[in-house]
């Protein structure tokens, strides 16, 4: 008796229409630096979103950059929120220093989120130094003589 059920429910499902809505893709993103070269502590950076939706919804933006004094997979690291924007553009100065000690570390993050949504979320990490026409960051042993 159940498999004859299973057969009459195949059969009126497949005479009948069937309507299905689109599927909705995510946005494809990515974070493009303006600018090159390497990254100073005290310089300005400068970021732009390159973003496509292949359904042509329209998308908002919300970036995060984040400073730290060592890479994330380094125990023990320091790291504070630097800037957020929404904008397609996202510039901030890069800290000199994360809880005192020298900023070596960024990490910069984008969410991109359609109208339904979808959401891509591209990020970069990049390291960067103290300029060379600048006096060394002081060790914490020059610091306490």
């Amino acid at each position: 008796m159940a498999a004859r059920l299973a057969v009459v429910v195949l059969v009126a499902a497949t005479a009948g229409c069937l309507y299905v809505e689109p599927i909705n893709e995510r946005p494809a993103a990515e974070i493009e630096r303006v600018g090159d070269g390497e990254i100073f502590r005290g310089a300005e950076l400068l970021f732009r979103a390159v973003v496509d939706d292949p359904d042509r919804d329209a998308v908002t933006l919300a970036w995060r950059g984040q400073a730290c004094d060592q890479p994330p997979s380094v125990s023990p690291h320091v790291c504070a929120a630097v800037e957020t924007g929404l904008d397609p553009q996202f510039a901030f100065t890069v800290p000199v220093a994360v809880d005192g000690r020298p900023t070596t570390y960024l990490a910069i993050a984008l969410d991109v989120t359609d109208a339904h949504g979808a959401v891509a979320k591209p990020s970069q990490r990049l390291s960067c130094r103290w300029p060379t026409t600048h006096r060394p960051w002081p060790s914490s042993a020059a610091a306490t003589s």
